[in-house]
């Protein structure tokens, strides 16, 4: 039979250990909460920075790519790019990122700039080359901007390349094939623009990969690292008629908080000391324990801020912000204006400036609201907002003509080429080019004019008239001559 003293004397022991077990149990728990926290917080900060580098890419193809469209609209409106070296020249030191510029007319490269060090891709027939020609019929098919590559070029290195097939009016009234606009953007320095080594230096790994079009299976094409990555956070990059996907992750695996010491060691010391006030409380009398029961609770709540301060200095850890960089400016030519403006409000939020020499408005007025829309011809408002705003809910790339007021109420025709920038598949931002087609304009109408003169002459015409046509048939006969 046990001792009564000797049970008395244990019962302290074994409460004070039991107190300790519990007490370490909860700081376990809050150990454990305050690590998860701290690892969804580091991935949060990966995600902000790996949207931010996959965004600055995405922005970086648009930006680039864009110049293709450019020289599309102006194949499609002169038929003809007669000073392509120096419009090429401009484009490639406004837009950035471009390593050359080629026209392709009927699929065969026969202009590049800058042609040093790219003599051997002349004369490459993209339509009859197997290596290219599947994605060369895709984008001619989808009559739309396609991105190919990375691949090895013919002329050595690793590149992307962008290309835009054309479409030209032709005498029966309908289109024709013209050929392709082509940018070509090396890889290193596509890589180099969306800084991705500084993943690296912030002790992460990455790689670039995409799904290859002919054999549907996943090709990483860029890495800091030969092997796969472990537990990597993805981010999907868009681009022309595919999707290119950014993985990052840290190296050596998603650390633990740089205070987890300090909070094993304050959860066992706190553990330890309400274990040794216990086993002292039990053995003192009533008055000294609730003292000690005082004191219990002032050290769980010292306890308690200090696992407060521990998880707002872990919130306080640096967070990367990236600045998103706005393009200045996109080309410039003597009859064109570049824009930006918002998809919802049409407000521009940048203009070239060239569209003083255009319209005569100062270049803060255009940045007022509503000047896109007050500023149209009003015979031509309704039909060019209506168009607008159809076209960019279902278009990614669109034209259209319209007639605005000069500064001194002259008036000017303008052909719009816009390009839709959307954001969870809607448009945010629109992107283009004004061009002047006033003297076109002008030129069509003094020729009905000269036409509606020619045929009143011949109607008026005291004798008979009859006008044939190359196969002998009448095309027009007077009265005169019905007579």
């Amino acid at each position: 039979m046990k001792d009564p003293n000797t049970v008395s004397q244990l019962r302290p022991l074994l409460l004070s250990v039991v107190t300790f077990l519990m007490v370490l149990a909860a700081g376990g728990a809050f150990i454990n909460l305050a690590e998860r926290r701290h690892a969804d917080r580091h991935r949060h900060v990966v995600e902000e920075m790996g949207a931010s580098h996959a965004h600055l890419l995405e922005r970086q193809f648009a930006r680039s790519l864009s110049s293709t469209l450019a020289l599309a609209a102006i194949l499609r409106e002169y038929g003809e790019i007669k000073n392509f070296d120096a419009l090429a020249a401009e484009m490639i030191k406004n837009y950035g990122g471009i390593n050359n510029l080629q026209l392709a007319p009927n699929g065969v490269v026969t202009q590049i700039y800058p042609l040093a060090g790219n003599e051997e891709a002349i004369g490459h027939d993209l339509l009859n080359d197997p290596r290219r020609r599947t994605e060369a019929v895709k984008a001619i098919e989808s009559r739309t901007l396609t991105l190919a590559g990375p691949f090895e070029l013919i002329q050595g290195g690793m590149a992307v390349i962008g290309r835009m097939p054309v479409f030209i009016p032709n005498e029966a009234g309908g289109e024709r094939f013209w050929g392709f606009t082509i940018a070509l953007i090396h890889l290193n320095d596509l890589l180099e623009v969306g800084d991705l080594n500084r993943f690296v230096k912030r002790g992460y790994n990455y790689e670039l990969s995409r799904i290859a079009p002919d054999s549907g299976q996943k090709t990483v094409f860029a890495g800091s690292i030969d092997t796969d990555l472990q537990d990597p956070i993805s981010f999907e990059i868009g681009v022309p008629n595919g999707r290119w996907t950014l993985a990052v992750a840290p190296r050596g695996g998603w650390p633990s908080s740089s205070s987890l010491p300090v909070q094993v060691v304050l959860v066992l010391l706190v553990s330890s000391l309400v274990a040794a006030l216990t086993y002292e409380t039990l053995r003192q009398p009533a008055m000294l324990r609730r003292k000690v029961e005082v004191r219990t609770r002032e050290l769980v709540e010292t306890n308690r801020d200090l696992g407060n301060q521990i998880t707002e200095r872990a919130r306080a850890e640096e967070a990367l912000h990236e600045s998103r960089e706005h393009f200045r400016r996109l080309v410039e030519t003597t009859n064109a204006i570049p824009w930006e403006a918002d998809a919802k409000t049409w407000q521009f939020t940048y203009v070239g400036p060239q569209a003083v020499t255009l319209l005569g408005y100062p270049i803060d007025q255009w940045y007022e609201k509503d000047f896109w829309t007050t500023h149209i011809h009003p015979e031509d408002r309704d039909f060019a907002i209506d168009f607008c705003q159809k076209s960019s809910e279902t278009e990614d790339n669109y034209e259209f003509e319209y007639r605005t007021l000069s500064s001194n109420g002259e008036i000017v025709w303008l052909h719009d080429i816009v390009n839709v920038i959307r954001e969870n598949n809607a448009p945010k931002s629109l992107q283009g080019f004004m061009i002047d087609i006033s003297d076109r304009k002008r030129v069509e109408e003094d020729l009905q004019k000269s036409e509606e003169r020619f045929r009143r002459i011949l109607e008026d015409a005291p004798d008979g008239m009859v006008i044939a046509r190359q196969d002998g048939t009448i095309a027009f006969a007077n009265e005169q001559m019905e007579r």
